[in-house]
């Protein structure tokens, strides 16, 4: 919740190529530090409209050389403080890279961090952050990702949600699925339309599914503030992500 309300309250709207978004940025990055993430760092990339922003990523190393990726986004609409869409999934990611910190779970986990998923102004498409993202990867380092959760609108909203695109496999989403079910959580599973033409991980082969609660409350509204997010949602899903993360990945 202290993430939350950094990001929401102290800084606000964090609309992409802002300054404030800046801020956040760094805000992140130094609290994957002070975790003890050396590899922590900021990876740069241009925005259409000429402006330079970065993502941010850091790994926990595993037993093997295979990967997942947990991933979150930064950004907000213009007029939205975001504490929900999406300071809930940044908040949560923060919290596992402390408590793994000093881990060695199966597969290496790299923590990711967007900066540019929301629609950017001048250019109709979401999710620009993670293409760029994917696309400065070698393609072995592609290669090793095994799987991606994303972690978006995870702290308000009545329902809960595993999704993967529908043109996709479902796979991991009905395996999350029956990881929350051990917890006693009753999750909906949901082949969704695309909202982007291009997708940055499902286009690659690389099993994905999206974890979040919904209908979410003043989605991209001013409304969407601390006031709104219920922190047992936040660790019902920190402990489901925890669970996934933690299994030994099936032969």
């Amino acid at each position: 919740m202290r993430h939350i309300r950094f990001l929401s309250e102290e800084l606000g709207p964090r609309p992409a190529g802002s300054d404030v978004l800046e801020q956040g940025c760094d805000y992140v990055l130094e609290a994957l530090q002070a975790a003890g993430y050396d590899n922590a760092r900021k990876i740069r990339y241009e925005l259409p409209n000429g402006k330079i922003l970065a993502n941010i990523t850091a790994t926990r190393a595993g037993r093997s050389d295979e990967e997942i990726v947990l991933a979150a986004h930064l950004d907000t609409v213009p007029n939205s403080p975001g504490a929900n869409d999406d300071a809930s999934g940044v908040a949560a990611i923060l919290e596992l890279a402390e408590i793994l910190a000093d881990a060695e779970p199966p597969r290496s986990v790299r923590f990711a961090v967007f900066k540019s998923e929301e629609t950017l102004e001048d250019y109709d498409v979401h999710g620009f952050g993670s293409l760029q993202f994917i696309e400065a990867l070698e393609p072995e380092a592609i290669e090793k990702i095994r799987a991606a959760c994303w972690l978006d609108k995870i702290g308000a909203g009545p329902t809960l949600k595993v999704m993967h695109i529908e043109d996709t496999p479902a796979g991991l989403a009905k395996h999350l699925q029956t990881l929350a079910r051990r917890r006693g959580m009753q999750p909906k599973l949901i082949a969704a339309k695309r909202w982007s033409e291009e997708m940055a991980f499902e286009d690659r082969g690389i099993p994905t599914a999206w974890i979040e609660y919904g209908p979410a409350p003043q989605l991209h509204q001013p409304e969407d503030d601390i006031a709104n997010v219920e922190q047992e949602k936040l660790a019902a899903i920190g402990a489901l992500v925890h669970d996934w993360i933690l299994e030994e990945p099936a032969p």
